[in-house]
Protein backbone atom coordinates (compact mmCIF):
# COMPACT_ATOMS: atom_id res chain seq x y z
CA UNK A 1 0.00 0.00 0.00
CA UNK A 2 1.50 3.36 -0.98
CA UNK A 3 1.64 6.46 1.20
CA UNK A 4 -1.23 8.24 -0.57
CA UNK A 5 -3.52 5.24 -0.11
CA UNK A 6 -2.59 4.98 3.56
CA UNK A 7 -3.32 8.69 4.01
CA UNK A 8 -6.69 8.32 2.30
CA UNK A 9 -7.65 5.33 4.44
CA UNK A 10 -6.44 7.03 7.61
CA UNK A 11 -8.47 10.13 6.82
CA UNK A 12 -11.61 8.13 6.13
CA UNK A 13 -11.17 6.13 9.34
CA UNK A 14 -10.61 9.29 11.35
CA UNK A 15 -13.65 10.98 9.83
CA UNK A 16 -15.81 7.99 10.63
CA UNK A 17 -14.44 7.23 14.11
CA UNK A 18 -14.04 10.75 15.45
CA UNK A 19 -17.03 12.48 13.95
CA UNK A 20 -19.35 9.60 13.17
CA UNK A 21 -19.73 10.29 9.48
CA UNK A 22 -17.88 9.41 6.34
CA UNK A 23 -16.70 12.53 4.60
CA UNK A 24 -17.57 11.23 1.13
CA UNK A 25 -20.31 12.94 -0.83
CA UNK A 26 -20.68 11.99 -4.50
CA UNK A 27 -18.35 9.90 -6.64
CA UNK A 28 -15.53 7.96 -5.08
CA UNK A 29 -12.75 8.87 -7.50
CA UNK A 30 -9.16 9.43 -6.46
CA UNK A 31 -9.56 13.18 -6.11
CA UNK A 32 -12.71 12.97 -3.98
CA UNK A 33 -11.10 10.28 -1.80
CA UNK A 34 -8.06 12.48 -1.31
CA UNK A 35 -10.29 15.43 -0.44
CA UNK A 36 -12.27 13.25 1.98
CA UNK A 37 -9.06 12.09 3.63
CA UNK A 38 -7.85 15.67 3.97
CA UNK A 39 -11.21 16.78 5.42
CA UNK A 40 -11.16 13.85 7.86
CA UNK A 41 -7.70 14.80 9.05
CA UNK A 42 -8.72 18.46 9.40
CA UNK A 43 -11.74 17.46 11.48
CA UNK A 44 -9.63 15.19 13.62
CA UNK A 45 -7.19 18.04 14.26
CA UNK A 46 -10.04 20.42 15.06
CA UNK A 47 -11.60 17.88 17.40
CA UNK A 48 -8.30 17.36 19.21
CA UNK A 49 -7.81 21.14 19.54
CA UNK A 50 -11.33 21.41 20.96
CA UNK A 51 -10.57 18.69 23.52
CA UNK A 52 -7.43 20.56 24.59
CA UNK A 53 -9.49 23.75 25.01
CA UNK A 54 -12.19 21.93 27.00
CA UNK A 55 -9.66 20.26 29.28
CA UNK A 56 -8.14 23.69 29.91
CA UNK A 57 -11.59 24.97 30.89
CA UNK A 58 -12.03 27.10 27.74
CA UNK A 59 -15.53 25.92 26.89
CA UNK A 60 -16.37 28.78 24.50
CA UNK A 61 -13.12 28.32 22.57
CA UNK A 62 -13.61 24.58 22.26
CA UNK A 63 -17.17 24.98 21.05
CA UNK A 64 -16.05 27.56 18.48
CA UNK A 65 -13.42 25.13 17.19
CA UNK A 66 -16.01 22.36 16.84
CA UNK A 67 -18.39 24.75 15.08
CA UNK A 68 -15.81 25.53 12.39
CA UNK A 69 -15.46 21.82 11.55
CA UNK A 70 -19.14 21.15 10.80
CA UNK A 71 -20.24 19.75 7.44
CA UNK A 72 -23.72 21.27 7.52
CA UNK A 73 -24.73 24.79 6.61
CA UNK A 74 -24.57 27.01 9.70
CA UNK A 75 -27.67 27.57 11.80
CA UNK A 76 -29.56 24.56 10.45
CA UNK A 77 -31.05 21.68 12.41
CA UNK A 78 -28.34 19.39 11.05
CA UNK A 79 -25.54 21.79 12.08
CA UNK A 80 -26.88 22.04 15.63
CA UNK A 81 -27.25 18.25 15.78
CA UNK A 82 -23.66 17.77 14.54
CA UNK A 83 -22.37 20.28 17.10
CA UNK A 84 -24.31 18.53 19.87
CA UNK A 85 -22.71 15.24 18.78
CA UNK A 86 -19.25 16.76 18.96
CA UNK A 87 -19.99 18.21 22.39
CA UNK A 88 -21.18 14.82 23.63
CA UNK A 89 -18.05 13.07 22.37
CA UNK A 90 -15.98 15.78 24.02
CA UNK A 91 -17.90 15.46 27.28
CA UNK A 92 -17.19 11.73 27.40
CA UNK A 93 -13.45 12.24 26.79
CA UNK A 94 -13.22 15.07 29.31
CA UNK A 95 -15.10 12.98 31.88
CA UNK A 96 -12.62 10.14 31.39
CA UNK A 97 -9.84 12.53 32.39
CA UNK A 98 -11.69 13.27 35.64
CA UNK A 99 -13.18 16.66 34.79
CA UNK A 100 -16.76 15.86 35.74
CA UNK A 101 -17.85 19.50 36.04
CA UNK A 102 -16.55 20.39 32.57
CA UNK A 103 -18.20 17.26 31.20
CA UNK A 104 -21.54 18.32 32.69
CA UNK A 105 -21.16 21.81 31.22
CA UNK A 106 -20.54 20.29 27.81
CA UNK A 107 -23.60 18.09 28.30
CA UNK A 108 -25.72 21.15 29.07
CA UNK A 109 -24.39 22.88 25.95
CA UNK A 110 -25.15 19.79 23.88
CA UNK A 111 -28.74 19.82 25.21
CA UNK A 112 -29.02 23.50 24.24
CA UNK A 113 -27.79 22.67 20.72
CA UNK A 114 -30.38 19.89 20.48
CA UNK A 115 -33.05 22.38 21.49
CA UNK A 116 -31.92 24.70 18.69
CA UNK A 117 -31.92 21.77 16.26
CA UNK A 118 -35.53 21.03 17.21
CA UNK A 119 -36.50 24.66 16.63
CA UNK A 120 -34.98 24.67 13.16
CA UNK A 121 -36.10 21.29 11.87
CA UNK A 122 -38.98 20.83 9.48
CA UNK A 123 -42.07 18.88 10.60
CA UNK A 124 -41.43 15.15 10.28
CA UNK A 125 -37.66 15.66 9.94
CA UNK A 126 -35.69 12.41 10.11
CA UNK A 127 -33.48 13.72 12.91
CA UNK A 128 -36.41 14.25 15.31
CA UNK A 129 -36.10 10.83 16.98
CA UNK A 130 -32.27 10.90 17.08
CA UNK A 131 -32.44 14.31 18.77
CA UNK A 132 -34.65 12.90 21.53
CA UNK A 133 -32.49 9.78 21.82
CA UNK A 134 -29.31 11.85 22.12
CA UNK A 135 -30.96 14.07 24.75
CA UNK A 136 -31.77 10.91 26.68
CA UNK A 137 -28.16 9.74 26.48
CA UNK A 138 -26.88 13.12 27.65
CA UNK A 139 -29.26 13.17 30.60
CA UNK A 140 -28.47 9.60 31.57
CA UNK A 141 -24.70 9.49 31.14
CA UNK A 142 -23.49 13.07 31.47
CA UNK A 143 -26.01 15.09 33.46
CA UNK A 144 -27.11 12.20 35.68
CA UNK A 145 -30.88 12.58 35.41
CA UNK A 146 -32.40 9.19 34.72
CA UNK A 147 -35.95 10.55 34.95
CA UNK A 148 -35.26 13.09 32.19
CA UNK A 149 -33.44 10.42 30.21
CA UNK A 150 -36.45 8.10 30.35
CA UNK A 151 -38.76 10.91 29.22
CA UNK A 152 -36.52 11.64 26.22
CA UNK A 153 -36.20 7.95 25.36
CA UNK A 154 -40.00 7.63 25.44
CA UNK A 155 -40.35 10.70 23.21
CA UNK A 156 -37.87 9.16 20.73
CA UNK A 157 -39.94 5.96 20.67
CA UNK A 158 -43.11 7.89 19.90
CA UNK A 159 -41.35 9.37 16.87
CA UNK A 160 -39.63 6.13 15.84
CA UNK A 161 -40.70 2.86 17.48
CA UNK A 162 -37.53 1.19 16.12
CA UNK A 163 -35.24 3.74 17.77
CA UNK A 164 -32.30 2.44 19.83
CA UNK A 165 -33.91 4.44 22.64
CA UNK A 166 -36.01 1.32 23.23
CA UNK A 167 -32.98 -0.61 24.47
CA UNK A 168 -31.82 2.32 26.61
CA UNK A 169 -35.26 2.74 28.19
CA UNK A 170 -35.52 -0.99 28.87
CA UNK A 171 -32.08 -0.99 30.48
CA UNK A 172 -32.99 1.93 32.77
CA UNK A 173 -36.30 0.37 33.75
CA UNK A 174 -34.64 -2.98 34.50
CA UNK A 175 -32.02 -1.24 36.64
CA UNK A 176 -34.77 0.56 38.58
CA UNK A 177 -36.61 -2.72 39.15
CA UNK A 178 -33.42 -4.39 40.37
CA UNK A 179 -32.68 -1.48 42.72
CA UNK A 180 -36.24 -1.53 44.02
CA UNK A 181 -36.07 -5.29 44.60
CA UNK A 182 -32.78 -4.96 46.50
CA UNK A 183 -34.21 -2.17 48.66
CA UNK A 184 -37.33 -4.20 49.39
CA UNK A 185 -35.25 -7.22 50.33
CA UNK A 186 -33.01 -5.13 52.57
CA UNK A 187 -35.86 -3.33 54.32
CA UNK A 188 -38.01 -6.46 54.55
CA UNK A 189 -35.45 -8.40 56.61
CA UNK A 190 -35.41 -8.24 60.37
CA UNK A 191 -32.11 -8.26 62.18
Amino acid sequence: MNTKTKRILAGLCVAWMVLGSVALRGQADSQSLDHAAQRGLEKSTAFQRAIVAFRAGNIDDGEAILTTSLDARPNTATAHFQLASGLVRSAVLVRESGQIHVSQLLGQRALAQLGMAEQRMAPGDVIAAPIKHMAGIINERIVGSTQNAKAYYRAALVLDPKSPANEALSRLEMAELATSARQSATHGRKP
